[in-house]
């Protein structure tokens, strides 16, 4: 792996506060107009590439966060917030206006939804010239890019030539594009050519995989992600464990069942991502990139903290959890493979 600090991952994309409120609402349409009711309700930083930048904390890296804020109270507490956590905050950039705000309502039985939120009338992150001056100062040795389709037109002008810039150092590139505020009937991946051609890692699922290339399906996803050079393709599927390419074998990673274990599911993706780039930078082989990912994701979701519970010594308890991964045959759809079973066999 290259780059000075073996440690140190540069984290790049927007970030927001997170309103939860968790407790009950009824889902009929004419009781809830006239409902009201007590919740519980928590305020997090932040949202998109900030709870993988907490979640590598937690698993021992170091962390330099590239963003923007706004200037307003809630853009100085998510601030706060991550410094309390020891994240590098001094390539994140204030903007006039208010900072974004996501609100996810717990109150009708699904882990995270439905949502809301506020996007920030700023630029999200920083410019190129300004991302590449940070990676030629902190030297490294990954470059991780989360929630770039929150601000697609903005990332197709900005990415491309920060992720040239990062292979050119011989430093890989990891990316989770997330989802698009809206859908339009041209991939996105069009406008993201560069990013695409440099980027090592692409983990997605397949609502996101659907915005970038066209297609929900995990063997098209998978397809679409080699077309445009990236050598390694990651398609998370929630409870249905997820499928990854390196080019050389196709595998399929079973999820951990978490039965009742399971509680909120926001920023459970984002552990996963930390995971993956943890086991990266430990230059892990393809089988234990994924089952990392999985047990620290499993970790967030369970953990009463939720992301903020990420440690190393929970992940290692996780990963015995992990069953071993199954190598797709060249006639095996992935999209179609059987939830695997504790011992490693499909049901």
């Amino acid at each position: 792996m290259s780059g000075e600090d073996r440690d140190s991952v540069l984290c790049l994309g927007p970030v927001g506060i997170d309103i939860v409120m968790e407790g009950y609402a009824p889902t009929d349409p004419e009781r809830l107009s006239t409902w009201a009711g007590p919740v519980e309700m928590r305020m997090l930083a932040a949202g998109s590439i900030g709870y993988v930048a907490l979640a590598l904390l937690g698993l021992g890296r170091s962390v330099a966060l590239t963003s923007t804020v706004g200037d307003d109270h809630l853009g100085a507490e998510l601030l706060r917030q991550l410094a309390a956590a020891d994240v590098d905050t001094a390539d994140i950039e204030i903007a006039a206006g208010p900072t974004s705000v996501a609100a996810y309502l717990r109150m009708f039985g699904d882990a995270k939804r439905p949502m809301v939120f506020r996007a920030g009338a700023y630029d999200p992150w920083p410019a190129s010239d300004r991302v590449i001056s940070a990676i030629d100062e902190h030297r490294p040795s990954a470059v991780v890019i989360s929630g770039l389709l929150h601000y697609p037109e903005y990332a197709s002008a900005h990415l491309g030539a920060v992720a040239a810039h990062a292979r050119a150092r011989r430093l890989p590139v990891i990316v989770d594009p997330q989802f698009p505020p809206l859908r339009r009937s041209r991939p996105w991946a069009d406008d993201l050519v560069e990013l695409l051609r440099n980027t090592t890692v692409l983990c997605c699922d397949e609502l996101e995989g659907d915005h970038l290339f066209g297609s929900s399906d995990v063997d098209e996803i998978i397809a679409a992600g080699q077309r445009h050079g990236i050598s390694t393709v990651i398609v998370k599927r929630e409870h249905l464990g997820s499928v990854v390419d390196d080019g050389h074998s196709r595998l399929y990673q079973a999820a951990i069942s978490l039965g009742a274990g399971v509680g909120s599911t926001i920023g459970s993706g984002d552990a996963f991502l930390a995971g993956l780039v943890d086991a990266l930078l430990d230059d892990e082989p393809t089988t234990s990139l994924i089952a990392r990912a999985t047990a620290t994701a499993s970790v967030a979701i369970t953990a009463p903290d939720g992301i903020r519970g990420v440690t190393a010594e929970e992940a290692r308890r996780w990963r015995a959890l992990v069953v071993a991964p199954h190598e797709l045959r060249p006639h095996e759809r992935a999209s179609e493979h059987p939830i695997l079973d504790r011992n490693g066999e499909a049901p």
